[in-house]
């Protein structure tokens, strides 16, 4: 998204346009992420060396930028960062 969006709104005028994926069982989770993952790991091979430190992505709340780091910031703090913050909670989900 980070990548391939110029922004996101967090709390978008008319509710939420993105709604996540369900999933109901541990193999549903796994198969998500691991899908997840391949898409990343493409959109990133695609991308330009230019892209990411020249240009900016938003995030914002109703409307209000909340944020506005050059994107490969945008990916370490958003995607690296954030996935190690909620470890712990999917860890019963990946181990049962």
């Amino acid at each position: 998204m980070v990548v391939n969006t110029d922004e996101l709104d967090i709390n978008p005028p008319g509710g939420p346009k993105f709604r996540p994926q369900e999933w109901k069982t541990r193999r549903d989770l796994l198969e998500q992420f691991e899908a997840s993952i391949k898409k990343g790991c493409e959109v990133l091979q695609k991308t330009t060396d230019d892209r990411l430190p020249n240009t900016k992505w938003r995030i914002l709340a109703a409307g209000k930028v909340m944020s506005e780091p050059p994107r490969y910031v945008a990916i370490r703090d958003g995607v690296f960062n954030h996935m190690a913050h909620h470890r712990g909670q999917l860890r019963p989900y990946i181990y049962g």
